[in-house]
């Protein structure tokens, strides 16, 4: 017995042999490193949104785990230890390199990592203590196109393109801003505002911001982060914190790219946007006719405007003077502006059974609506069924047109629509606007009028006429420093209003359509009737203090000239 126990004391290992406290020590920390990585690539995946993110996170996975099984029970005695650990780098560390390879490739140059200039970035981000790195200013409470409030993220990265967003976004909202156009040319992005009407030109956007910026807001809206050439769009909500329910914003995103670059496109809607008939900007008298107008259970109205000049904006104000409740209200858009309450909203697609707008517009008309828009009338066939529906099927229909004025909006339908009597029985006005910007009442200028301007603008010319304009210079203060006015952000102007031509379709205009007149005769008909031409209720509101007289020259000047002039830089 002894003899068999001085053997196997020989065959044993000395106490320790069997397991190296060290080399587990080693195993460990690794192992704890390597599932650091796990959980980015976790989060990593689903900030990108990658449609294969549970398979490269089972890739990294698997690696780390053969990795450590390899290395921990494997024999690697002696100095085949660190030979065990180059068979983990292999399996794990490969798995890794293989996903950020791939992870690079996808992103923007700015937003890759592992990279020299992302390592100097986190060597410069260690002298700085761990709040300083994660503190983020919310400046606008933001919801994702999925209805989720958008949280302030963990990883310093995700925070730097965060705070870039919202410093963004604040600033175009502040400045009222209702489109931002962001284009990346080169090596630097071009920004650009629409502020009431106006485009105002900003100072060079830093082309890595916008790169980081545009990844951002292509997660929040539910676009593909991945694709950077095709067309995207989404919608987010934004709300500015203390300014009320007032400042809730919808907020359409459009991103795409080219061999210029990528762009980023923003329109915005807020809740002050849904304006009644008393507030888009008629005058008394046209107020009271046009709310005659659609009292009526009948009767085809043409509302027409200028490209970007609300003709949307009116149309919906109109379906809002009847009652959702009791009616049946339809729209046939192209393009929405905006979710209408109690409005079935008909969105044209072109495809299908209704492949024709008159054609999805006839199916509308079977249901036997009380009140329909139409948002565009540009082709015979919507022209010739507006007319039918209105005269014969005792229907309200509103349809818009592109046009210059109320007159050349009637000669457009009549030529679409051919049938002049079917056309007259139909129609019961015309309507054209333009849109103003209005005076800032905070810091707007009073001054005496030329009264030779007057005598030319056909105004009455007295000795206490007053006109407004913004402000010539701004002010400063002690320091020398310009003082902003806080309402109008120093542009002078706050807000827009309508300026509107109305056209009504009396008995004898009715009867020159019929007999084939011409459209200069039924203006000439129109004016006996007291229709006020556009630029002459524009001088009105400026006598009224309403806008200033060089608002007027530029809204109603010509296009080539309009389009030179609207270009400002930003303040």
């Amino acid at each position: 017995m002894m003899h068999w126990n001085l053997i196997l004391a020989q065959q044993l290992p000395e106490r320790g042999g069997y397991v190296s406290p060290v080399k587990l020590v080693v195993i460990f920390v690794v192992f704890l490193v390597w599932l650091h990585f796990c959980q980015w690539t976790n989060r990593d995946t689903r900030y990108l949104k990658f449609a294969l993110k549970e398979v490269w996170n089972g890739v990294v996975l698997c690696g780390g785990i053969l990795g450590t099984l390899a290395w921990l029970f494997l024999p690697w005695a002696g100095g085949l230890f660190a030979v065990g650990g180059l068979v983990w780098f292999l399996l794990a560390g490969g798995a890794g390199i293989v996903y950020v390879v791939y992870r690079n490739s996808v992103v923007v140059e700015s937003a890759r990592v592992f990279t020299p200039a992302h390592i100097s970035r986190l060597i410069a981000g260690m002298g700085k203590s761990k709040g300083e790195k994660m503190q983020a200013t919310e400046k606008v409470k933001l919801k994702a196109s999925d209805g989720k409030q958008v949280a302030v993220p963990e990883t310093l990265e995700e925070i730097e393109a965060y705070q870039i967003a919202q410093d963004f976004l604040f600033d175009a909202l502040w400045r009222r801003a209702t489109e931002v156009n962001l284009a990346i040319q080169g090596e630097q992005g071009r920004l650009a505002y629409r502020i009431d009407g106006a485009v105002i030109e900003c100072p060079p956007y830093p082309l890595e911001k916008a790169e980081k910026l545009l990844m951002f807001m292509r997660k929040i809206a539910g676009q593909d982060p991945e694709e950077r050439r095709r067309p995207q769009v989404g919608k987010i909500q934004a709300l500015i914190p203390g300014a009320g329910g007032k400042a809730k914003m919808e907020i359409s995103i459009r991103t795409e790219g080219s061999t210029a670059g990528e762009r980023l496109y923003l329109r915005v809607t807020s809740d002050e946007a849904k304006l009644r008939l008393t507030e888009i900007g008629l005058s008394p008298v046209q107020l009271k006719r046009v709310e005659a107008l659609l009292g009526e259970p009948k009767g085809l109205v043409i509302f027409s405007a200028p490209k970007r000049n609300g003709l949307t904006t009116t149309m919906y104000a109109a379906l809002r003077s009847h009652d959702a409740f009791i009616q049946h209200l339809h729209t046939l858009e192209k393009s929405p502006l905006m979710d209408l309450e109690n409005v079935t909203q008909n969105l044209f697609r072109g495809e299908g059974p209704t492949a024709s707008y008159a054609q999805q517009l006839g199916t509308i008309l079977r249901r036997e609506p009380d009140v329909v828009m139409v948002e565009v009338c540009d082709d015979a066939d919507t022209a010739t069924l507006l007319a039918k529906g209105a005269s014969t099927q005792e229907r309200k229909l509103y349809c818009g047109i592109v046009s210059p004025d109320s007159c050349s909006a009637l000669q457009t339908f009549l030529n679409l629509c051919e049938d002049r009597t079917l056309a007259a029985e139909a129609l019961q006005a015309v309507t054209c606007q333009r849109l103003i910007r209005t005076l800032c009442p905070s810091c707007k200028q009073a001054y005496r009028p030329d009264p030779n301007i007057l005598r030319k603008a056909n105004l009455p010319v007295t000795k206490d006429q007053v006109f407004y304009q913004p402000p010539a210079e701004p002010e400063v203060d002690k320091k020398g420093n310009p003082i902003i006015c806080p309402s109008c952000q120093g542009s002078g102007y706050l807000g827009r209003t309508g300026v509107f031509e109305l056209l009504i379709i009396d008995d004898v205009i009715r009867e020159m359509i019929k007999g084939n007149a011409s459209i200069k005769d039924i203006r000439d008909q129109a004016r006996k009737n007291q229709m006020r031409y556009v630029w002459e209720e524009g001088l009105e509101k400026v006598r009224e203090g309403t806008t200033g007289m060089n608002e007027i020259l530029r809204v109603l000047q010509p296009a080539d000239k309009k389009k030179a002039s609207s270009r400002q830089p930003v303040k």
